[in-house]
């Protein structure tokens, strides 16, 4: 099978050789130097494309045409690389019979902007340089170097930035250019960093070539506009722009290889199903303003992109674009991708805001996509909100707890937020607009947290990006549109206990029975608590166990199953105090009155109203496994719970504890025994008798 020539050393050039390695088209490619060799080792991979370094002559090139028989010929070189396109011109003479194709960067002609000065070559910059005062960063390359080193007064002012190859550094080198006045680095640049070098170097001036989005050409105008230096821009060579997109010269070749052909050369009769590649984004909080080098080069070679229609608008190339973004809507099309397309592989990109890995649907869709047959998936991180946010506030942010509002219930949200802003200082929240905002500034002003600081950085990475500091009041009336993060610090963070314990004194008291302290914390020891957990406190009295499960960790949720009145309102009274909002009061009778709830992981019973059968009855219905602890003060329920546990073969454990507290008597203090109490624990294996 005959190989497609491209003369590359460009973005074009390479993009276009991958392409025909993934349709199964071999290639050979040629660069000029060995930095452009190096940048192609990537494709290499796929054993269609074999690299050749090295300037050659007209009659070189025409020995390779003879030699390799080439099927098409493609210049893909730069648009200024005039001396290289002649030399093609002249080589072809007597091989007009190989189609030829040029890959034009940019078809149409770019709008010149107002605020630039446009140059028709390169001499004519220079003498407007000559004229112009202040620093020059000079972004056009080596090749062209001598002629803004030819003036001592104007080479004296150059920054030059250049490829980090040996034959650029030499040409520096040659035409007087010190060390600390190159800047050798491989694109592509963003806004960002061509606005820093630019300070950097306190250049006024930016000197750059008519490039296209290729060629970076709007980031490098932008950062000049923020930096407040002018561009001087050398307009790119009309006539020799005369030639096809990249696509239209790839669909082109692709039409002139056969399809049996490709089958063979692969290797087989016919195709297997196309593979997919498909890379999943974070593009940080501003699209491709935000993206990393490497998720950029990775969406250039995407073919078909998905993401939230907001994503999707701020990116420009030749994408078959879905404005989806989860798991059952993505897996159809790619599917239907691989039976139907002709290419042996079919690139997709997947869009996420922020960070792939943070609070991404990422997590859901890789292991999907890895199920695909003969998908090849790769994650590439972005710059998440909290990270963004932590910078233009300056503190660190690794010590802090990170929460989400977004598309999360408060029943959940809401106990995790309360407990890190007492216990931390430092609590990120991703929130979903003004509204959780609104609601998180009355949580902490309800709970008495007003000595906490609020900084909201709402549409982070955009144009209307603010920084707000605000109290947790005046949050209650914050109205600002688009997405916001959150950064609450607590300067007085409350120290988390770690063991049970509570003091019987800090919870309201009536007549009605309590578990008190000691017997308490054995308790809840006994009930191996894990975290997350569902749990029951059936009989619960004054609430005193529910309270304290509450507070052992937010993930735990907690259900308060009272069926007295006097009870169940001294129960509601005490979760008040405290301020939890991981129980909840449910006022029946068990087991009658759990039907309702969620499968419990653990469960407390303080009194079971003559029904202690039935309840673990129902539980064993439940078919998971459930941790109980029982405590009986009377003889005649822990008869009852030792014949239940020998009935429904239920191994667990009895130990009676009587606790002593003193009192004073007068000069004295005496030890006053409490009435002993039996506690009892096992667990109810998912299938146990019943």
């Amino acid at each position: 099978m005959k190989r497609v020539l491209i003369y590359g050393g460009t973005t074009e050039g390479r993009r276009l050789a991958e392409k025909l390695a993934e349709a199964g088209i071999p290639s050979l490619v040629l660069v000029a130097t060995e930095y452009g060799e190096q940048m192609m080792a990537p494709g290499e991979k796929s054993g269609r494309i074999q690299v050749l370094q090295g300037r050659l002559t007209a009659a070189e090139m025409t020995a390779l045409y003879e030699r390799e028989q080439p099927a098409v010929i493609v210049d893909a070189t730069h648009p200024y690389a005039e001396a290289v396109k002649k030399n093609i011109r002249k080589s072809r003479e007597g091989f007009r019979q190989i189609p030829y194709y040029r890959v034009c960067r940019n078809p149409e002609v770019p709008e010149e902007r107002e605020d630039a000065r446009y140059f028709d070559s390169t001499a004519d910059c220079v003498r407007a340089l000559r004229s112009a005062a202040g620093n020059i960063l000079l972004t056009i390359g080596s090749k062209t170097l001598s002629e803004f080193c030819r003036y001592p007064d104007l080479r004296e002012r150059l920054y030059v930035r250049v490829l980090p190859s040996v034959e650029s550094l030499e040409i520096c080198g040659e035409q007087g250019i010190r060390g600390d006045r190159i800047i050798a680095m491989q694109g592509p640049f963003s806004e960002e960093m061509n606005r820093q070098m630019l300070q950097e170097t306190h250049s006024e001036i930016l000197v750059m070539k008519e490039s296209g989005r290729t060629g970076g050409e709007a980031a490098r105008i932008q950062a000049a506009e923020k930096a407040g230096a002018t561009c001087f821009i050398i307009r790119r060579p009309r006539a020799a722009e005369e030639g096809l997109s990249l696509e239209r010269v790839f669909s082109e070749i692709r039409e002139r290889f056969p399809w049996e052909d490709i089958a063979r050369a692969a290797g087989g009769e016919g195709f297997s199903k196309t593979r997919l590649k498909v890379v999943l984004v974070g593009i940080g909080m501003n699209g491709e303003r935000h993206l990393t080098p490497e998720a950029r080069r990775a969406l250039d070679r995407a073919q078909v992109l998905f993401g939230a229609p907001r994503m999707l608008e701020s990116f420009a190339g030749n994408y078959k674009k879905y404005p989806f973004y989860t798991r059952d809507r993505i897996l159809p099309v790619l599917s239907e991708l691989q039976e139907t397309s002709r290419e042996e592989t079919v690139c997709a990109g997947i869009l996420f805001s922020g960070d792939t890995g943070f609070y991404s649907g990422c997590r859901n869709l890789v292991p999907a996509l890895k199920k695909l047959d003969g998908a090849e998936v790769q994650v590439l991180p972005g710059i998440s909100s909290v990270s963004a946010l932590a910078a233009a506030v300056g503190i660190c942010w690794q010590d802090g707890k990170i929460l989400s509002t977004h598309g999360i219930s408060e029943e959940d949200w809401i106990p995790e937020f309360l407990d890190a802003a007492a216990h931390r200082e430092k609590t990120f929240l991703i929130t979903s607009g003004a509204k959780d905002v609104q609601r998180m500034g009355q949580l902490l002003a309800e709970r008495h947290r007003g000595n906490c600081i609020c900084h909201i950085g709402c549409n982070l990475g955009t144009a209307q990006e603010q920084i707000l500091r605000l109290p947790p009041e005046a949050c209650k009336n914050f109205e600002e549109p688009g997405l916001c993060t959150v950064l609450v610090e607590n300067p007085d963070p409350q120290p988390r206990r770690l063991t049970p314990g509570m003091g019987d004194d800090v919870f309201v008291r009536e007549k009605v029975p309590m578990t008190k302290e000691e017997v308490r914390a054995l308790s809840i020891c006994k009930l191996h608590l894990t975290a997350p957990a569902v749990v029951y406190d059936i009989g619960s009295g004054s609430g005193s166990v529910s309270v304290e499960l509450a507070g052992s960790d937010p993930s735990v949720k907690v259900y308060s199953i009272e069926a007295k009145e006097d009870a169940y309102n001294l129960t509601c009274r005490n979760i008040e105090k405290f301020g939890f909002s991981n129980v909840t009061a449910v006022r029946g009778a068990a087991p009658e009155c759990l039907e309702s709830l969620p499968d419990p992981t653990h469960v407390f019973i303080g009194g079971s109203g003559g029904h202690l059968e039935e309840i673990l009855v129902h539980l064993m219905n439940r078919k998971r496994t459930i941790r109980v602890v029982l405590n009986t003060v009377t003889l005649e329920t822990l008869a009852e719970a030792s014949r239940l546990m020998e009935k429904y073969e239920l191994e667990g454990e009895i130990c009676q504890v009587q606790v002593s507290r003193s009192r004073k008597a007068g000069a004295y203090h005496l030890m006053q025994g409490q009435n002993p109490v039996n506690i009892i624990s096992f667990d109810l294996l998912s299938g146990d008798k019943n």
